[in-house]
């Protein structure tokens, strides 16, 4: 079972009605984000259809899904941060996830594993656990204090816990250990593309992007099970400036 639905099943028990608000309690490792939410969206014989709404107690949206007529998850589920940015999206196809999309708190993308096939369930539960560590520990506001001549000096700001390119090495061991078959994108911190894997039965491919600071792509390198096969060149048109092959 998809690791967003468990919740979403409490009170199915109301199969007599066709319409079903309930409160629950989400408990997150960080106690100060989504404490309590509410469900709003509608029962068919027991069974979640049309447009489900998970609502904060201060009416932010936490989390957004749908179902199908006969109860199964459907379109596009997003799930927003507490500020009401979006946060992550689930695209479905045929009732398996075929998209798996992880914002920043800027809105930038992150990350996005996509698969014409439909990622497998034990992909996108460690892929979603994965993301779950992040975001118990990104932004975190911090207080650094430090000594400057004879007093202390104070510094505000936002930190990241973890190392930012660990944490997306850990998604593509993760993707090659599980043996996924699709793409896998990621993006550096400011929001540009870094690199795009392909995996396919057990073979790794991957092109990396260099973009210049207004975002422009400069070059692409191509690697093949860790080789490089092909450099390509462009021009602030985006037209192919020259290419060269190894």
């Amino acid at each position: 079972m998809h690791p967003l639905i468990t919740p979403i099943l409490i009170g199915l028990f109301f199969a007599g009605m066709i319409c079903q608000s309930q409160t629950i309690t989400i408990i997150h490792e960080d106690r100060n984000y989504y404490n309590t939410v509410e469900q709003k969206g509608s029962y068919y014989q027991g069974k979640p259809v049309g447009k489900w709404l998970d609502v904060s107690n201060d009416s932010i949206i936490y989390k957004e899904y749908y179902y199908d007529s006969l109860g199964v998850p459907c379109n596009t589920w997003r799930l927003f941060y507490p500020d009401g940015k979006l946060r992550k999206e689930f695209q479905f196809i045929e009732s398996r996830v075929a998209k798996y999309t992880r914002y920043s708190l800027n809105s930038d993308k992150q990350i996005e594993l996509s698969s014409s096939r439909g990622i497998y369930e034990n992909v996108l539960k460690k892929v979603n656990d994965l993301e779950e560590r992040m975001f118990i520990t990104e932004g975190r506001r911090r207080e650094v204090i430090y000594n400057e001549g004879m007093g202390h000096s104070r510094e505000y700001g936002t930190k990241w816990v973890m190392d930012y390119y660990k944490v997306m090495d850990w998604f593509i061991e993760e993707a090659t250990d599980s043996l996924f078959s699709g793409n896998l994108d990621l993006w550096h911190e400011d929001g540009r593309h870094w690199k795009r894997y392909t995996f396919e039965a057990g073979r790794v491919k991957y092109i990396s992007d260099i973009q210049d600071w207004k975002r422009n792509l400069v070059e692409q390198d191509e690697y093949d099970s860790g080789k490089l096969l092909k450099k390509t060149f462009y021009n602030t048109d985006g037209t192919i400036k020259r290419i060269k092959t190894f």
